[in-house]
């Protein structure tokens, strides 16, 4: 028997394993081996917040972002770019978008949509870890054999109240997050990311490169440089400035 038919048939029976031991019915075993994979059992009880540092590249640039979470669901991300600081928050109730030292311009309230997108990829908590958070149903959908030859978990959350769908592939060895796709409605094309090189920063396993791609194009390649937790941030640093006039979000069409 060749290499290369015995390659096929090992990952033929290994997927087979896998789909034997999860089921449907094991759905909630397969989240648990998954937030036991991402996290050590005490580190989140041990942290408050964390602040990413890195850079992403779009469109032939690269620019500086970072993002701050807090185990309470604030958020707030900065992205510099060449000529303005983009700034971006979640204060536990709405969103905001402002630019740094442009308060003539006023702080545009996020859509319902634009917010519920930014908090599925920017919160402390993974749509995973709690999918209650953002009133998503969980399904399973078996094992699959990516196109490394690698056999995955994949496990869909969708929203009837939102009617979006974002579809996860779990790794079926180490039981992390390799790729998870976002579809704002049934019709839409997804956005794909696809998570590599974990490394463990304080017990938590976080991606250091992130990837997107929509319609086969890549959007932007995201690499993180450093990560710090437990800052000491607080919450005025997730709210509206106070010069900053309110944008309605009937102003932003």
């Amino acid at each position: 028997m060749t290499s290369h038919f015995r390659t096929i048939i090992f990952f033929l029976f290994s997927a087979i394993a896998v789909q034997a031991q999860f089921s449907s019915s094991d759905l909630q075993d397969l989240l648990n081996r998954y937030r036991q994979a991402r996290a050590e059992s005490s580190a989140f009880l041990n942290i408050r917040s964390v602040a990413i540092i890195g850079e992403i590249q779009q469109g032939g640039q690269t620019y500086s972002f970072e993002l701050n979470q807090k185990d309470t669901g604030e958020i707030r991300y900065t992205l510099t770019l060449d000529e303005e600081t983009i700034i971006q928050v979640h204060d536990g109730h709405d969103g905001w978008r402002w630019i740094s030292g442009r308060p003539e311009l006023g702080a545009n309230l996020l859509t319902d949509a634009q917010l519920r997108f930014f908090r599925l990829n920017n919160s402390f908590h993974t749509p995973l870890d709690r999918p209650q958070l953002y009133d998503f149903d969980v399904r399973y959908l078996g094992v699959e054999i990516n196109d490394k030859s690698e056999p995955e978990h994949h496990v869909q959350l969708s929203s009837e109240r939102f009617g979006d769908t974002v579809d996860v592939w779990i790794d079926a060895i180490d039981f992390l997050e390799k790729r998870r796709s976002y579809r704002p409605n049934e019709e839409a094309e997804p956005l794909v990311t696809t998570f590599s090189d974990y490394r463990k920063v304080d017990g938590i396993y976080t991606p250091y490169t992130m990837e997107s791609v929509f319609k086969d194009k890549q959007l932007a390649r995201i690499n993180i440089t450093k990560i710090r937790r437990n800052t000491g941030m607080l919450s005025f640093y997730f709210t509206k400035p106070s010069t900053y006039q309110k944008v309605s979000k009937e102003d932003l069409n």
